[in-house]
């Protein structure tokens, strides 16, 4: 796991990053779940395997479906050992970066321990790329396997149903992400999308942190004017693992960051202090 999180820093230190002005350090833009980071220009390095393996680690109310046997190849591949159990085969042909689109990365590695008067995230997140362009898309598919908008959850968006194309063209727009920085969660009947902190990339390394491809080519491209109307940040609710949720306190924390249908507590809101033009 050493040297997954060294590989994963030392990606993120080559990588290109068209930073506009960031926002000041505040108790509310503490960046809770990492700093942005884009990634554009080492993208392959950021690239999902088609398959590899996970443990779901946490209380769920759903079944994290099948599991594989330790001498699996894709769950070697993983970083997993002989011997370790409970282990999910994920199996997902994620897009290559799309013409126009930047890939950018938010560093779950980077995330501080809490503070007194300033709290990260520590378990479920939810988040917004957020920016005044209305142009910028993202394909519904085109994200690390480890995070989940409405269109991957198959419970209730299955393939080919009458609503699938209104929740794509939603999430294309919505830009709106469930994930988790501290644990994995797998629910068979959802498909199979998982969230959890990290995803091995196709050289095998495990990659802290999750992606969006997000498409600036839109139809009115760079907004003229101020630079800021294209800038991109994140905003995120989140469980900060302290006690003011209460699954925390439950049967001495084995429900803990617990999960139902990739819904948990949150207790904390911020926003990302890294700001990325696309343009800049």
């Amino acid at each position: 796991m050493k040297r997954a999180v060294l590989a994963c820093t030392a990606l993120v230190l080559a990588a290109s990053v068209a930073s506009a002005d960031d926002f000041p350090a505040t108790p509310f833009t503490q960046s809770p779940m990492g700093p942005l980071v884009d990634v554009t220009d080492v993208w392959t390095d950021y690239q999902p395997a088609e398959a590899f393996c996970v443990s779901p680690d946490v209380f769920q109310l759903t079944g994290i479906g099948p599991t594989v046997d330790d001498d699996d190849p894709d769950c070697a591949f993983s970083g997993f050992a002989p011997g370790d159990t409970g282990l999910v085969k994920i199996e997902i042909v994620t897009p290559p970066l799309c013409n126009g689109c930047r890939r950018l990365f938010v560093d779950y590695a980077q995330i501080p321990a809490n503070e007194p008067s300033v709290r990260y995230a520590h378990g479920h997140s939810y988040f917004h790329y957020g920016s005044l362009n209305p142009t910028y898309t993202v394909e519904p598919i085109a994200h690390s396997p480890n995070v989940k908008n409405f269109t991957n959850d198959k419970a209730f968006v299955p393939d080919g149903s009458v609503q699938e194309p209104l929740v794509w063209a939603f999430d294309s727009h919505n830009r709106t992400y469930t994930g988790n920085t501290a644990h994995t969660v797998h629910s068979e009947v959802q498909g199979p999308y998982y969230t959890g902190p990290w995803y091995v990339n196709t050289a095998g390394v495990r990659i802290v942190g999750a992606y969006l491809d997000i498409n600036v080519s839109g139809d009115l491209g760079a907004l003229p004017g101020d630079h800021r109307l294209n800038e991109i940040a994140y905003f995120a609710a989140f469980h900060s693992g302290e006690a003011t949720c209460p699954d925390e306190l439950l049967g001495d924390g084995a429900y803990a960051d617990g999960d139902a249908f990739y819904g948990g507590c949150f207790d904390g809101f911020g926003a990302g202090r890294e700001v990325i033009d696309p343009f800049g």
